[in-house]
């Protein structure tokens, strides 16, 4: 009788570890997709545009969209232009686009509104500008 009961007691002991190992599997797995956000991704482009003797720059799409709090990852490729010194005022966002390559930049934004993405070599008119693009932040 005595071999019963340990037999019993040995197999609730292992129901109840297994049934922890599984909660505590299944409720991290939860846990984590919860406090994990997918990445928002795009990817711009630096485009010229040339017209009756006139030359601009700009960023192409010109406006995205994005989450606020959410991870942004933007892939932004040197067509045009030998190179674009960029930043994001309000972030730590900057860097440079090389004509032939892509520069990944990411950043959170934590604040909703309109964050301009500003190259530094076209600002104005006189050197084919102002290259601004828009990231508009919405709170989902």
């Amino acid at each position: 009788m005595l071999k019963s009961y340990r037999f019993w007691g040995y197999l609730l002991i292992c129901f109840a570890l297994g049934a922890f190992l599984l909660q505590s599997y299944l409720g991290k797995d939860r846990f984590s997709q919860g406090e994990l956000k997918p990445v928002q991704e795009f990817h711009l482009f630096t485009v010229e545009f040339k017209s009756h003797g006139t030359e601009v720059y700009r960023w192409d799409p010109g406006t995205i969209v994005v989450k606020k709090e959410q991870p942004v990852r933007l892939h932004l490729h040197g067509l045009n232009g030998a190179q674009h010194h960029f930043s994001i005022p309000d972030t730590q966002v900057r860097g440079v686009v090389q004509k032939g390559q892509v520069t990944t930049v990411e950043f959170t934004p934590t604040r909703e509104g309109t964050y301009p993405l500003i190259c530094h070599n076209h600002q104005n008119a006189t050197t084919q500008g102002p290259m601004i693009g828009y990231i508009q932040v919405v709170d989902d």
